[in-house]
């Protein structure tokens, strides 16, 4: 009898043993969302329709609203926990820079962080999606609206974004298209270049380009600067392309943005090759997104003269 006993607490003991181990590699995924946004949804969404028999994990999604303090007690938390996560899925740039700052030990995927590259660092226990659509891929989309478009305007300030326009004067060169750029420069701090010195800037411009490209350098955009922008391209018949959706409701020409379902499927392949495949992070590289959404506001097109009927038939969302 003591021996049947015996044989059965350890058969309870190794079962145990096992379903921590299980648990501690397949239990659940953590989702952290710099806020509550459709397009999160929709990259969720993609995420969880690459789940399959063999790659299906439990999901769970925390939402730190823009909050640092937030972050940092989410953090807290996630590192307390006796089973941790296999994988952390992070959306947006506050979700990315709060957890990569304080995790190391876990897998992590960014997705959502516009400039990534600028704002996060490719650490050891990092990969992601990149929200940088080629030049190659928006030469060809924005040549629907203005065939001839050979000359890009960019305005950005020295301080945050001089080293990826340079990489963007290089891409377009290669497809035999300019970039006119004008370089703000002495802004310190988290300072917002001034409107006197974007009107000088544009002026500076307006008669050298085909068309303004908007670039996500938030030393140069605020509210005035970027109606101004809006109202000075429809004056002089330029066609002003924002990198974001919700800058084409607001007044711009058009957008071409990645699409969040499709990063959200590129990220359950990374999350594949990580947790089925065994490939660390460190050796994987940050994936270009695949798939695009055109948006176009109407109103700005019959401004500068377009043919907004043609125009539709490629748009993927009209404003």
């Amino acid at each position: 009898m003591k021996k049947i006993l015996f044989l059965f607490f350890l058969y309870v003991l190794i079962f145990s043993a096992f379903e921590n181990s299980y648990c501690l590699n397949k239990d659940y995924i953590i989702i952290i969302k710099s806020d509550d946004v459709k397009t999160y949804s929709e990259l969720i969404e993609g995420f969880k329709d690459g789940f399959d028999d063999e790659f299906n994990y439990d999901i769970e999604i925390i939402n730190i609203k823009r909050d640092w303090k937030i972050a940092e007690e989410v953090i807290d938390n996630i590192k307390k926990r006796d089973i941790k996560p296999p994988l952390i899925l992070m959306l947006g740039l506050k979700a990315a820079y709060s957890v990569q700052q304080k995790i190391t030990d876990i897998p992590l995927i960014f997705c959502a962080v516009l400039d990534w590259e600028h704002s996060l660092q490719k650490k050891n226990n990092t990969t992601g999606i990149s929200m940088e659509i080629p030049a190659l891929g928006l030469l060809e989309q924005y040549k629907f609206i203005k065939r001839n478009l050979k000359n890009i305007g960019i305005v950005y300030s020295k301080e945050n974004y001089k080293e990826m326009v340079d990489k963007k004067e290089m891409e377009f060169k290669n497809i035999n298209a300019n970039i006119i750029r004008i370089e703000l420069s002495g802004a310190s701090g988290k300072k917002i270049y001034s409107l006197r010195k974007l009107k000088k800037a544009f002026n500076r411009m307006k008669n050298k380009i085909d068309c303004l490209l908007m670039v996500p350098d938030f030393k140069i955009i605020n509210t005035s600067n970027f109606n101004y922008m809006v109202n000075k391209c429809k004056t002089n018949k330029i066609p002003f392309f924002a990198f974001e959706e919700g800058f084409v409701k607001a007044g711009a020409l058009a957008s071409l943005s990645p699409s969040f379902y499709n990063i959200g499927s590129q990220a359950n392949f990374l999350a594949k090759k990580i947790l089925l495949m065994k490939i660390p992070p460190a050796k994987i590289k940050v994936l270009t997104p695949i798939g695009t959404e055109f948006i176009l506001n109407s109103k700005t097109a019959d401004k500068l003269g377009l043919n907004i009927k043609l125009l539709k038939q490629f748009a993927d969302k009209v404003y």
